[in-house]
């Protein structure tokens, strides 16, 4: 047993030197590296796409301040002067997220390599500043590869005959330019696959000897079955930008060919589900790169959903999230294997039980994303498909056989640790003994006081609690109620959210009503008017959510599923427990109302449980 002991503090003290001494492990280094190659030549291929025409004299001078770069590195290379690397690789590793200890062993060596990387990104950018690349154009690949459509060669002289950039919903009508037009790179690849309309070429009339003269042939208009070439020649970024610059604009997910865009819609999708989007847009060209879509194989596809299981549930949570998704993933099944090991460790050396050795391998497993995150950029990818086939631009989806069927995902969904809300129990007592419910709100009208109570004392909802105005409070009888509904700067969830609230006497006790009145006697439009919406969806529970959870937190009441939300279910919950008819509790709650049938079922299902 001592010999035991022995063994496992040696494997302690061994892992912790080894820690110490190999800060930038090999991984790391390689990591960095590639970073740091890939930016400086993506960087300097940007430059040049969105740089103006250069006169001779620049050009030659662009030249040598690039020769005297290379000669330059070439230089601290020969002189093992690392200095030159130092900033560019704290750049590279603040995009990548690491802190590199620049005091470690290993750090001259990464910076010795880093000044050849550095050289090479160097050398190449001045051969492609020359024209001078090393494969073929990614769309002439597409234009050349089977995928394509045959074309014919039209002489010089003859007007050139272009389809016009891809415009949905309508077809687009053919254009005819004087001459090559200036077409951006990024859709060049889906006009040149498209049919050329009926155009009139100058062609011999033997193929065998010379013709005396020219003879003018009327070409047949080509009309494909299948209208995909374009598609198929379609990057993925642009595949994902056709689909979100069409609900922004304002359509509805039917896509009709003569359905006229709300811009009101748009602008409500853009709020609540662009974000999401953009994330599923960013995960899938980040695990394939952005690539055409005819390049990307449904094994490719196979292997992405398997990775989309390990990425951290931490990850898009910014939205400003720009990590690199295969290296955030690698990064994080070390961390938690670092952390596992240290933590069975220490639990076996102590003398721990099984369980408790179970239980420290449990505890430090690094959450991932849920199964319905997995569902949702697993859907993202074949929403704009959907689009293009309801358009008449695709025959069928190319991505809908890779999509997780509802028995799949029930069955994934029970690996999982369940976080459905619930209404709030004893806790909530706990919550209300906290500092602002005992004097210490920052005024009057702070929301973090107000907002909870009205929540679990009238079932509202966060957005729909923080937007109210004085002008939403009215009597009826005697009784307080305030209105939920839709208007300029206010949202509500759906047109059954649109309802009167009674004012909790309890409300009523705590002073609502006079802050109400204080509010309209200093003009104010809000109740509480000194909150900010947040600058992504533009609500006021962006920015609240996390201030309401960092409250929990500091006051040590916080616990998962017992959040703001959970308040308005144990409002729903209590309405339920005191046999509220139905008809009042969906009206109070916001809820759609059922039909006649389904009344007399759920009136039938309540009675019973009441019984």
């Amino acid at each position: 047993m001592l010999a035991q002991k022995l063994t496992f503090l040696a494997d302690i003290a061994f892992a912790r030197r080894t820690e110490m001494t190999m800060a930038i492990g090999p991984d790391m280094m390689a990591e960095i590296l590639e970073e740091l190659g890939c930016f400086l030549v993506d960087a300097g291929e940007l430059a040049r796409k969105v740089a103006p025409q250069l006169a001779v004299e620049a050009a030659a001078y662009e030249a040598h301040c690039a020769q005297v770069a290379i000669d330059t590195l070439r230089h601290s290379l020969s002189l093992r002067d690392r200095e030159q690397a130092r900033e560019p690789l704290r750049e590279a590793a603040r995009r990548l997220g690491i802190d590199l200890d620049e005091a470690d062993e290993d750090w001259s060596r990464l910076a010795y390599r880093a000044l050849w990387v550095m050289l090479d990104a160097a050398e190449e950018n001045a051969r492609r500043d020359t024209g001078i690349y090393d494969a073929q154009s990614p769309f002439f690949r597409s234009g050349r590869g089977p995928h394509a459509r045959e074309r014919t060669c039209v002489p010089s002289n003859t007007a050139r005959s272009f389809a016009p950039p891809v415009v949905f919903p309508t077809p687009p009508q053919p254009v005819v330019c004087p001459g090559p037009a200036r077409i951006p790179a990024v859709r060049m690849a889906a006009m040149e696959a498209r049919p050329s309309p009926a155009t009139q070429v100058e062609r011999p009339t033997n193929s065998e000897e010379k013709p005396t003269r020219q003879t003018a042939v009327q070409l047949p208009e080509v009309t494909p079955v299948a209208k995909t070439p374009h598609v198929a020649a379609l990057l993925l970024e642009d595949y994902f930008d056709l689909y979100i610059a069409k609900k922004v604009e304002g359509y509805t997910d039917d896509f009709g060919e003569e359905e006229v865009p709300d811009a009101a819609v748009g602008e409500k999708w853009r709020k609540s589900s662009k974000n999401n989007m953009e994330v599923g847009k960013r995960i899938w060209v980040s695990l394939l790169g952005n690539r055409l879509l005819s390049e990307i194989s449904d094994e490719e596809i196979r292997n992405v959903k398997e990775k989309l299981r390990k990425i951290p549930e931490s990850h898009a949570k910014s939205c400003s999230e720009t990590r690199d998704l295969d290296a955030l993933v690698a990064k994080t099944d070390a961390e938690e294997q670092r952390r596992i090991e240290h933590a069975v460790a220490e639990a076996t050396f102590s003398g721990g039980s099984p369980a408790k050795i179970e239980r420290a391998r449990l505890d430090n497993l690094i959450p991932r994303i849920r199964v319905e995150t997995i569902l949702k950029h697993t859907r993202a990818l074949n929403r704009p498909a959907k689009m293009l086939v309801k358009l008449g631009e695709l025959e069928t989806s190319p991505f809908q056989k890779h999509m997780i069927s509802n028995r799949t995902a029930d069955a994934m969904r029970r690996t999982e640790e369940k976080r459905d809300r619930r209404p709030w129990d004893d806790r909530i007592y706990d919550f209300l003994a906290t500092p602002v419910f005992r004097g210490g709100c920052d005024e009057v009208g702070d929301p973090m006081f107000w907002a909870p109570l009205m929540a679990l004392l009238g079932g509202g909802r966060e957005e729909e609690i923080l937007q109210l105005s004085p002008d939403d409070f009215e009597t009826d009888g005697g009784i307080h109620y305030y209105r939920l509904h839709n208007m300029p700067g206010n949202s509500i969830k759906s047109d059954a959210g649109h309802r009167e609230i009674p004012v909790h006497p309890e409300l009523v006790r705590l002073g609502l009503i006079e802050l109400v009145e204080l509010r309209r006697r200093q003009g104010e439009p809000r109740l509480s008017p000194h909150l900010k919406r947040g600058k992504h969806k533009e609500t006021f529970t962006e920015l609240f959510t996390k201030e309401f959870t960092k409250y929990r937190q500091t006051h040590k009441v916080y616990w998962r599923g017992l959040d703001f939300h959970a308040l308005r279910t144990t409002f729903h919950h209590r309405l339920m427990d005191n046999l509220v008819p139905g008809y009042a509790e969906r009206a109070l709650m916001g809820h759609e109302g059922l039909d006649e049938g389904k009344k007399i079922r759920s009136e039938g299902h309540r009675h019973e449980n009441a019984a």
